[in-house]
């Protein structure tokens, strides 16, 4: 603003687009990328301490904290005015209160299946639409799943020519679900492209995965190889159904929640009860079920505000305080939830909604948004996202949990679809997009993992004899291949920034 000599920063609602600040007394900077603000030279390479245990709770950070001192990422629906006396931000738009706002009009669709299904396909439809505006070639994404099928029976519906699907198939039978994506293609007519990939093919591209990482993720390779190969198809701009899990109840969270939330009677029992029943069950079958089991059990009750962090954690406390020497920090989930979940207007929508929020605001923007994010562009891919538009992730919100999941997972969303999906594609167990990490962490990226574990022990970050213990955990089967992965991309990233 050249008149009032004032800078205006804005993100959008959902975090679909990252934006990174530093200010010091030389001024402030901004970027979408971390590493353009690195570059800068005006920023310490230097690691936050509390961000890296939080990194090891979620195996993420989430904002306005980063991973690097001095740097912060402006959260989502918020805005930065700065000028030269004074740098503030404020809420712009937020989906809690919008939310609550939607649910009080007493639409009849808030309580009715039908209406319900009327108004989520007549928002996705346009959505959808929207989202095809493009002078440069388009398409989608389709694994096959519900989400990914929906968005290209949409895009069908409106597009007066063939939809371009892409489909990335792995050789190995078991992570392939190329033959669901090709029921869609077929009953759609889509320009369909099969791309199918190697061992070696994915083995290639993951070096270049881990260069082209701006934030350190334990997922990323993936998105990198399917953005890849979608750009070399001629790609340039992707529809995908990322957010579907998010806003219709997709994921196992949402069950484990309510079922947890049916058992708020065992809170009446004595705390110290509790505690010795929990103890009990962790010396019968340790491992972190059990602990968060008995986290569960240690605090003051089962709703979600309470149930959600340590549903969505890694590693409980004791874990982490044996990986690293690095002190304690605040839980930032666990805070979140009780600045947010626990107060007006989040904590007078229905059960799943505020399950939604916070699956918005960890795993989605945190993960899959800024995975998506950074793997894509890496390639010059924009991937747009119809469910996140901002008009259905309201009435998503406000419709009541009987409505959006009466029996079955996305039972508002398959409504909303009609006959448009086949009931193979719906009732298909969903599988995700999946690799043989475990095979390769042992064979041809072992040397990979022991490069970025030893970054990890040579700053300081994990102790020596856990790392030693953490692989042979893994080689032996007791510790998951994707608990080390995250650790090794921590360890990659770090060494790649030249952070201390």
């Amino acid at each position: 603003d050249c008149q009032e000599e004032r800078l205006l920063l804005a993100r959008d609602r959902m975090g679909i687009k990252p934006l990174y600040l530093h200010a010091s007394d030389e001024g402030l900077i901004w970027a979408s990328e971390i590493r353009a603000l690195l570059a800068s030279n005006r920023i310490d390479r230097k690691l936050n301490q509390a961000s890296a245990v939080d990194f090891l709770r979620y195996q993420t950070v989430h904002g306005p904290s980063t991973l690097i001192e001095g740097v912060e990422m402006l959260p989502a629906g918020h805005l930065l005015w700065a000028d030269d006396n004074e740098t503030k931000t404020e809420l712009w738009w937020d989906p809690a209160t919008a939310g609550a706002a939607t649910a009080g009009d007493g639409q009849p669709w808030t309580y009715n299946l039908g209406p319900a299904a009327t108004k989520v396909q007549e928002l996705l439809l346009d959505s959808v639409q929207l989202r095809m505006r493009s002078d440069v070639p388009f398409g989608a994404f389709l694994s096959g799943g519900i989400d990914s099928s929906a968005i290209v029976a949409m895009m069908s519906e409106v597009s007066s020519r063939k939809v371009a699907t892409f489909n990335v198939a792995f050789e190995e039978d078991e992570f392939d679900e190329s033959r669901y994506a090709r029921i869609v293609a077929d009953r759609y007519h889509t320009d369909h492209h099969e791309i199918r990939l190697s061992a070696d093919d994915f083995l290639e591209a993951i070096p270049h995965a881990l260069s082209a990482t701006d934030h350190p993720s334990g997922d990323g390779p993936n998105t990198f190889v399917v953005s890849q190969a979608t750009k070399k198809a001629g790609l340039t701009v992707a529809l995908s159904g990322l957010g579907g899990d998010e806003l219709f109840a997709g994921y196992p969270v949402f069950r484990r929640t309510t079922d947890l939330l049916e058992k708020q009677w065992a809170m009446s029992w004595p705390r110290g009860i509790r505690k010795l029943v929990g103890s009990a069950y962790r010396a019968a079958r340790p491992g972190v079920t059990a602990d968060k089991f008995a986290m569960l059990l240690a605090g003051d009750a089962l709703d979600p505000s309470s149930t959600y962090p340590i549903s969505r954690r890694i590693l409980v406390e004791k874990e982490i305080q044996k990986l690293t020497p690095l002190a304690p920090t605040s839980d930032s989930v666990t805070m979140w939830c009780q600045q947010v979940l626990k107060q007006t207007p989040a904590r007078d929508l229905p059960v799943f909604s505020r399950i939604s929020l916070a699956e918005m605001h960890t795993y989605m923007q945190h993960v899959l948004l800024r995975d998506t994010d950074q793997m894509s562009m890496a390639h010059a891919l924009e991937v747009r996202v119809p469910f996140l538009d901002h008009r259905l992730v309201e009435v998503a919100l406000a419709v009541s949990d009987r409505v959006k999941f009466p029996h079955t997972p996305k039972a508002l969303l398959t409504a909303a679809l009609g006959d448009r999906l086949p009931r193979e594609i719906i009732d298909r167990p969903k599988m995700g997009f999946t690799l043989p990490w475990e095979i390769w962490m042992r064979g041809p990226l072992e040397d990979t993992c022991h490069q970025g574990l030893n970054v990890l022990v040579d700053r300081g970050l994990l102790r020596d004899k856990a790392a030693e213990s953490l692989w042979k955990g893994f080689k032996t089967g007791r510790v998951t291949w994707s608990r080390v992965w995250t650790l090794v991309a921590l360890g990659q990233w770090i060494d790649r920034h030249g952070l201390s």
